[in-house]
């Protein structure tokens, strides 16, 4: 069954509200383009699964477009644009080295609580994951709480489900699940970035 319109609306809308904190028009397009395109596919897996009849492809390409940050720097360019910091700030609180990125403040910089040190971890994957184009699944920031010392494994997905900055995809008890960023999530983490940076 083709996709109807107002699905496709909402995987646009999605896509918007993931890369809304990019003021960059241009870097805001690219990452539009990476998550929608990243959505699409994943909405073309799922439908695939259950049905023989695939999505039309574009008659004029031939393969999928290459939407990558291509090496490090676009990749710090991008996570200082959509977090507001100087490039220079980016090596402080994340590694973009390789296209996975991963959060590398010190252990100390992070709330004692292990909820709180959840949500801020949360809102730091979340938030570079988004810059970057790329979904973020609970097990990526299940698996850098547990890296931090700061997981409480029976309530680590109440945690994330209760928070108002994200939106946690997928049922009830899935292990894995995708976590979209909120507008106001994506301002939280801001501020949390730039106090961990010393703005």
């Amino acid at each position: 069954m083709a996709t109807s319109t107002d699905h496709l609306a909402s995987l646009v809308e999605r896509a918007d509200e993931a890369v809304r904190g990019i003021e960059d028009a241009d870097r805001q397009r690219i990452a539009f383009d990476r998550v929608l395109v990243h959505l699409l596919n994943q909405d073309h897996k799922v439908s695939t699964a259950s049905s023989s009849v695939t999505a039309p492809r574009d008659p004029g390409g031939s393969d999928d477009a290459d939407a990558t940050f291509a090496d490090p720097q676009q990749r710090i360019d991008a996570v200082a644009e959509y977090f507001k910091i100087d490039p220079e700030q980016v090596p402080d609180v994340f590694d973009v080295s390789d296209e996975g990125p991963s959060l590398i403040v010190r252990t100390s910089q992070l709330d004692e609580a292990k909820a709180n040190a959840t949500r801020e971890i949360a809102l730091l994957v979340t938030g570079v994951r988004t810059a970057l184009g790329r979904d973020t699944e609970t097990a990526h920031i299940r698996e850098c709480v547990d890296n931090y010392g700061r997981l409480d494994r029976s309530n680590f997905m109440k945690t994330l489900t209760t928070m108002p900055e994200l939106s946690v995809l997928g049922k009830r008890g899935s292990s894995n699940r995708i976590v979209r960023m909120k507008v106001r999530g994506a301002e939280k983490a801001e501020d949390l970035v730039k106090r961990l940076v010393g703005e």
